[in-house]
């Protein structure tokens, strides 16, 4: 989003997969996650970065009905790469804390598709509601039975819905 936002010549349209323009709750955003939860789990990352990691990737499975597969392809992935380091670990936590790109999404002038998971815990599938009536022009899609990596869980779905999404985008 930034890069669009940033550079809007250089982006034709975008796809946004389980994100959301405002992580962590605020007095007039109920949907991001409670900045208590969020500054609990920043700890615990930076006081055991693998061990945190790993719990985190079973949360982004919760709801899925295929968590067990999803989370082995999750595990498998983070464990081939190396490890974040704490200065990374902290940019990336406050990029999570302090961004919100909100009311930046009205003047958007590219096309955009969301796709959301129904069971997601981490970007709730509610986020679409909100898109529906704030940026009418956001092309929503929720992906019936997945959570946070619907990519994965159900990539054919996925590849799909962002394909009819952007047909005809070159």
């Amino acid at each position: 989003l930034q890069a669009a936002f940033a550079e809007p010549e250089r982006i034709s349209a975008l796809g946004l997969v389980a994100t959301t323009p405002c992580f962590v709750q605020r007095n007039d955003w109920s949907i991001g996650m409670a900045l208590e939860t969020f500054e609990g789990f920043a700890a615990a990352l930076l006081d055991d970065a693998e061990a945190t990691l790993m719990r985190f990737l079973t949360l982004q499975v919760k709801g899925d009905s295929d968590a067990k597969a999803t989370l082995k392809q999750l595990r498998s992935g983070i464990q081939s790469r190396p490890v974040a380091t704490p200065e990374g670990l902290r940019q990336g936590l406050a990029l999570l804390r302090e961004t919100d790109l909100r009311e930046r999404l009205v003047g958007l002038r590219c096309p955009h598709a969301w796709l959301l998971g129904q069971r997601d815990t981490l970007v709730p599938a509610g986020l679409g509601d909100w898109l529906d009536t704030a940026v009418p022009e956001a092309r929503v899609h929720v992906i019936g039975g997945a959570g946070h990596a619907p990519f994965l869980s159900h990539a054919r779905d996925s590849l799909r819905v962002l394909n009819e999404a952007f047909d005809g985008i070159h």
